[in-house]
């Protein structure tokens, strides 16, 4: 056998192994990229389930003062402090429901669970005038704009009070 003979014949060694190589590499990073969305998933949980703990937390701390804004009918009627409180809560609400919309677009938050909390920011802004008008006045442009267009988009509610 002569040296380009062996040559060629090391060459079509080195593709053959080369492409096994590369075989078995995309096997491994496709496993490693369905172990990262596993844990980026679990992230958004965990990170859903911290505000929300944060929002039962803040809820438990101001109960009294929510409790007696909520006698109010417009928030013209509630004091500064009162102001201030549910401000915070309006802004804590918005927050919740603005995190599941960004983990749902960034495909970390599964559509039913998505669907869940969008469900009960709705309920919670239908059934809360208050928190209507503080979105109205000064709350709408807080969040991001694509969640905001979002839930004027999807809520009959929202619709109303942006006009």
């Amino acid at each position: 056998m002569d040296l380009m003979t062996m040559a060629q014949l090391l060459g079509n060694f080195g593709e053959f192994f080369g492409a096994i190589a590369v075989v078995v590499t995309l096997i491994y990073l496709a496993g490693q990229l369905r172990q990262n969305t596993k844990a980026l998933r679990s992230a958004s949980y965990e990170h859903w389930n911290e505000i929300s703990s944060s929002f039962t937390d803040f809820y438990a701390q101001y109960s009294a003062a929510l409790c007696e804004i909520q006698r109010h009918s417009s928030l013209d009627q509630l004091t500064p402090p009162e102001q201030i409180t549910y401000t915070a809560l309006g802004v804590k609400t918005i927050d919740q429901a603005q995190t599941a919309f960004l983990h749902h677009r960034a495909g970390t938050l599964d559509n039913d669970v998505f669907e869940a909390r969008l469900r009960s920011f709705n309920n919670f802004y239908e059934s809360d005038p208050l928190l209507r008008q503080l979105w109205s006045s000064s709350l709408r442009d807080y969040p991001t704009v694509a969640f905001r267009d979002f839930v004027e988009k999807e809520f009959t509610s929202f619709k109303t009070a942006a006009a």
